[in-house]
């Protein structure tokens, strides 16, 4: 299917405008989460961050919060077994004190554009270039069928949420941020 980018420029610019009370703190009171739970647990922040990114797909986010506890108070996951796998070859950052080190091998083991770059926006937030297209961020901006897009795409996508989120004089991870916790929420279903 091919993309529409005037569809989608004009659907960013409808959830734009219905997101205006939303707070654009989503990413920071996020990593404030990570950075509780990596205090709790005395492991690197960017572990905890990469944990809750690993395991976020296709999840809430109220559970993958849940989750990402429940695996730092048990050491298990209830997840794929590529999941898991993923979680796994991760604790070899726990020795890797460079954090531009912890960058690369962590967002190499996440492997695709949507964990990589939500580990990338909560790290870095406003200082991100990256955009977090989920399928709730898919369904609305591109088709209501649709759950994934191609590397392609979702690279046509995203620039075009940098090029709004330029237009409003915003962090492209805010503006992803505020217009997915209005879908999330429901407003104007």
């Amino acid at each position: 299917m091919k993309l529409n980018p005037t569809l989608i420029r004009s659907q960013i610019d409808y959830w734009f405008e219905q997101s205006k009370e939303v707070s654009s703190s989503w990413y920071e009171d996020t990593f404030l989460f990570c950075q509780e739970l990596a205090n709790q647990y005395q492991v690197p922040v960017r572990y905890v961050v990469a944990i809750l990114s690993a395991l976020s797909p296709q999840q809430k986010f109220e559970q993958n919060k849940k989750s990402t506890e429940y695996y730092f108070k048990t050491g298990y996951v209830k997840h794929t077994s590529r999941q898991r796998d993923k979680i796994e070859l991760m604790k070899f950052i726990l020795e890797e004190k460079n954090e531009k080190e912890q960058d690369k091998f962590l967002m190499k083991c996440l492997g695709g554009s949507k964990t990589k770059f939500f580990y990338h926006n909560i790290v870095y937030r406003d200082q991100s270039p990256f955009v977090t297209l989920d399928s709730w961020m898919i369904k609305v901006l591109v088709d209501w069928k649709r759950k994934h897009l191609t590397k392609n795409q979702y690279e046509i996508v995203s620039n075009i949420m940098i090029q709004k989120a330029y237009d409003y004089n915003i962090p492209v991870c805010n503006l992803q941020a505020k217009i997915w916790t209005c879908i999330r929420d429901g407003k104007n279903f």
